[in-house]
């Protein structure tokens, strides 16, 4: 249908380009209209004609409009569109299109035809180095915003077991104190593989005789992929020239950033799982991988990997893969772990920390401490209310630090340790004191060793508490071990939150405290897909608390600890734990929540730890009667020790057997008599402590032949002289100590060739003759004392020249000169 455009008088005629309009209605934009000019189409005129540029043409007369609102309609009514027949008219393209015009009478500035151009408000881009950016868009787009990380580079050189340099090693390091939170990292938390988790496998392994592999992953850090995004400064000597100012963006992780060990784990975790291995649900650090019959468990300590499993073929490819996608060390059977050392034996293996408790006596100065029969004294009791304040406490909580990780292997000093960790903010004399006697004790049972061996597949946990055991807050406290099979897998202090009424409400607690590690363990060993045939039995010796676990009648006075009732009734009427009574005597956590006397600590010490083989200590305790021959039958020891008892009588020849001894303990004993002759094979032996008992004769000769000999102790015997010239041979000697020689004089020529000696004290042996000139070239030399001797001539200067000198005694001789100067600034205590 056509439409007819009607514009009111045709006013607008004269403005209309006539030309511009197409010929064709189809081809115009406003489609098939036709324009009328004229006056109103409701009213009576006529039409006017059209330009003579084009053709005349009549068009019927408009229909007209009627509104009950209004009789009439304006002249300067809007444009009204009308039905019209299809005339023969070109449609005109107006460009600009004409507004309509208001029906109102107002009079405005449009209708008027004023008008003014719109002047659009324009805004300058802002600063955002001069202000605040309104979001984290905006801002992330601006390199100065952003946290700039430095970094550096450290070195480090690697030596061999013999000392030798192997290598150089440098390695980039990022500055991560200078990073944000929020900014450039978020997470930083990484699981590592818990102590009861290790005991676990260790014991598995011991059980099933599976081998134990060790894996050390090689710059571990680097594998990791970046979540955020961090800026690092350009390292040094690798700055680009053309463009100094920019900065690296990281993609992998390195060493310094705080999320690296989080990016570590999440790597290799993520790998792990493509390999078919699942994640432990109680423990994020341990794997498991089934494939039929064969199961395999792998342990995670931040870049150290523990691997065994019931195929070696299966662990071997396991490994093959690993070393695919990271540079991975096969380091042998597992022998040094995280400081744990590994004996393997026919019994099973033992686990000690020998050598990092032997390290810990030599840097806090100990190693020739003597011997403490328990870790702590009975009385007096540790408390607060000490005045005597230590002025720098720095010593004092980097050794207890360092003794709470030989609680790892050592049950019967968690008591201890964790009492004196109670006074780290404001440690005193006192507890110095008690420190070192940990000390003390550590250095007489090197050789107590935890040992895992086959057994039955059952948990088997023991719980004691100390009621009001603290003298400040009479707060109690939980001791907790638990077995699995014969093996100590977990034991733990736990000082409890509130004070209890009674020694039924702390036991009660402590009941509670175990219930949840047996929980916690059950899940364990479920996730490694083993199955306890019966449910974990917990031995107590408080006939209340186990009447109150097993009554179903809630009693009016355990109200207040009704949290701690449900939970150990859930797990008892579930049968997911079984409780027993134990006599006070056989309960082995006992040596958790107190301070025990000597034999009783023993006791029970020996239920938890046991010797090596090769390894037999007895000292410190009060053992009389004489040494018993069929120790010579013991033939593969190594250490002997018996030394702070009460033995009498003479040495047994039979002792002469033991060839592979290398370390003997006598002293502080009623022994007597002259060193047995058949000594002579100890050809082994490399530490002899004699001193502090009545042995008589001659000092042996044969001795002079154990040149593996490192420390020999005579002091406070009755042996007579002279010391004997074979000594010359012991260059390996580093602690040389005799005293109380009778009868026969000595000179020091025998000591030319002991260039290695650190202490040397010849306290009242009788020596004569004067101090070696070439005495200053003994630079090892930290404690000399020659004191009550017949020493004459003059003191070489070079004595005083010796820079690790710390003591010297030269009291009582008959020196003469003057005296050189001193020249060493370590020198502490010199008596003359």
């Amino acid at each position: 249908m056509s439409k007819f455009l009607c514009f009111g008088p045709n006013s607008y005629s004269n403005t209309i380009n006539y030309s511009k309009y197409t010929t064709s209605p189809s081809t115009s934009k406003f489609g098939p209209f036709t324009i009328y000019f004229g006056p109103p189409p409701f009213t009576n005129t006529t039409p006017a004609s059209l330009p003579n540029s084009a053709p005349q043409t009549h068009l019927p007369e408009p229909i007209t409009l009627t509104d009950s609102s209004s009789s009439q309609m304006p002249t300067t009514a809007a444009p009204v569109i009308f039905p019209i027949p299809n005339p023969n008219i070109e449609i005109p393209n107006p460009s600009p299109p004409i507004p309509p015009l208001s029906p109102h009478p107002m009079t405005t500035r449009s209708k008027s035809g004023i008008s003014k151009k719109k002047v659009l408000s324009t805004t300058t881009k802002p600063d955002y180095l001069q202000t605040e950016p309104p979001n984290y868009t905006i801002a992330s787009k601006i390199l100065k915003w952003h946290n700039i990380v430095g970094c550096q580079w450290v070195y480090k050189i690697k030596r061999a077991t013999d000392g030798s340099v192997s290598r150089y090693k440098a390695r980039l390091v990022a500055k991560g104190f200078h990073q944000q939170a929020g900014v450039d990292y978020a997470e930083t938390f990484s699981p590592v593989v818990k102590p009861p988790t290790v005991r676990i496998i260790l014991s598995l392994a011991a059980q099933n005789r599976w081998h134990l592999r060790q894996l050390d992953v090689s710059n571990a850090f680097l594998h990791g992929f970046l979540k955020e995004t961090v800026y690092m400064a350009q390292p040094t000597s690798f700055i680009d020239a053309v463009q100094p100012s920019h900065v690296c963006h990281l993609h992998k992780s390195l060493y310094g950033l705080k999320q690296a060990p989080r990016a570590w784990f999440e790597r290799f975790t993520s790998h792990l799982l493509t390999l078919g291995f699942t994640a432990s649900v109680a423990d994020a650090s341990l794997f498991v991988l089934k494939q039929g019959s064969v199961i395999v468990y792998l342990l995670l300590y931040v870049d150290d990997i523990i691997i065994t499993g019931s195929d070696s073929t299966v662990v071997s490819t396991i490994i093959s893969q690993l070393s695919t996608t990271f540079e991975v060390k096969v380091l042998g059977p597992l022998w040094y772990f995280l400081g744990l050392q590994i004996d393997y034996k026919k019994v099973g293996f033992f686990v000690h920390q020998s050598k990092y408790i032997t390290d810990l006596l030599t840097k806090f100065k100990m190693s020739d401490c003597k011997a403490a029969s328990t870790p702590i004294a009975i009385s007096p009791v540790l408390s607060t209310s000490c005045s005597d304040s230590l002025a720098d406490p720095t010593p004092y909580r980097s050794l207890v630090g360092a003794l709470q990780y030989g609680t790892f292997t050592r049950p019967n000093i968690t008591f201890v340790v964790n009492r004196v960790c109670q006074f780290m903010h404001n440690p005193s004399f006192a507890h110095f004191v008690a420190v070192k006697r940990i000390l003390c004790y550590l250095k007489g049972s090197l050789d107590k060793d935890v040992l895992f061996q086959p057994g039955t597949l059952t948990l088997i946990a023991f719980m004691d508490a100390d009621w009001a055991g603290d003298p400040v807050d009479r707060r109690s406290t939980s001791g907790i071990t638990v077995f699995l099979g014969n093996n100590p897998i977990t034991w733990l202090f736990k000082k409890q939150h509130t004070v209890s009424h009674s020694s039924t409400e702390a036991k009660y607690r402590s009941l509670t405290t175990g219930a949840l590690e047996l929980s916690w363990l059950r899940q364990v060993i479920c996730d490694l897909g083993l199955y306890l045939a019966s449910a974990p039995i917990m031995w107590c010796d408080n006939t209340s608390a186990l009447a109150l676990a097993s009554n179903s009648v809630f009693h009016g006075c355990t109200k207040h600890i009704k949290v701690d009732y449900h939970f150990i009734r859930e797990r008892v009427v579930r049968g997911d734990i079984c409780l027993q009574f134990i006599s006070t005597d056989d309960q082995v956590a006992d040596i958790f929540t107190k301070a025990l006397p000597t034999p009783r600590f023993q006791r029970l010490c020996s239920k938890l730890l046991v010797c090596s083989t090769d390894h037999m200590s007895i000292g410190g305790n009060a053992f009389s009667g004489t040494i018993p021959k069929e120790l010579g039958n013991l033939k593969e020891l190594t250490k002997l020790g018996f030394g702070t008892n009460n033995f009498s009588g003479t040495l047994p020849l039979e002792l002469g057997n033991l060839v592979k001894l290398e370390e003997i303990y006598m002293d502080s004993n009623g022994l007597g008599g002259e060193i047995p002759s058949t000594f002579a094979n100890l050809t082994n032996m490399k530490t002899m402590w004699a001193s502090d008992s009545p042995f008589t004769g001659k000092i042996p000769d044969f001795i002079g032949n154990w040149t593996k000999l490192t420390t020999l102790r005579f002091q406070g015997n009755s042996f007579e002289g002279p010391i004997p010239s074979s000594f010359s041979n012991l260059t390996s000697l580093t602690d040389l100590r005799i005293g109380d020689i009778y009868n026969v004089s000595s000179s020091l020529d025998f000591i030319k060739k002991m260039k290695s000696l650190t202490k040397l004290v010849l306290r009242n042996a009788l020596i004569t003759g004067s101090i070696p000139y070439d005495i200053g070239e003994y630079q090892s030399l930290q404690k000399l004392d020659l004191s009550f001797n017949n020493l004459t001539g003059e003191i070489p200067s070079g004595l005083f020249n010796i820079s690790s000198l710390q003591d010297l005694f030269l009291g009582n001789n008959f020196l003469i000169g003057a005296l050189p100067s001193i020249k060493s600034d370590k020198l502490q205590n010199v008596f003359q």
